[in-house]
């Protein structure tokens, strides 16, 4: 698959708006308690310091549209995951077309 990397500001917060800032990774953007780090997304935060993109974020072979491979969507709107939270993994072909 061909790695995607947005090619400005505008482009990248619209890719974070629907995977990062709804995915179960990213617990930071919706508490940003200090700096704490494990509750950052590994590949969010590579993506703003590799000027070489990242290997998670990939154009769709399906539909063609910019995905992140390890995107597992959580409604934060209800908080905190439960225990026993169930994720969904949402890859390529099954990949929700929001974009």
């Amino acid at each position: 698959m061909k790695k995607y990397r947005p090619s400005n500001s505008s482009e990248f917060e619209g890719f974070a708006e629907i995977y990062c800032y709804q995915c179960l990774h990213e617990r930071w953007h919706h508490f940003m308690e200090d700096d704490n780090e494990e509750d950052k997304c590994e590949i969010l935060t590579k993506s703003l310091v590799n000027d070489d993109g990242v290997d998670e974020w990939v154009y769709s072979d399906h539909s063609g549209l910019p995905t992140c491979l390890k995107f597992q969507y959580h409604n934060w709107d209800n908080g905190e995951p439960d225990v026993g939270f169930k994720t969904y993994n949402i890859t390529d072909e099954n990949q929700l077309n929001l974009f």
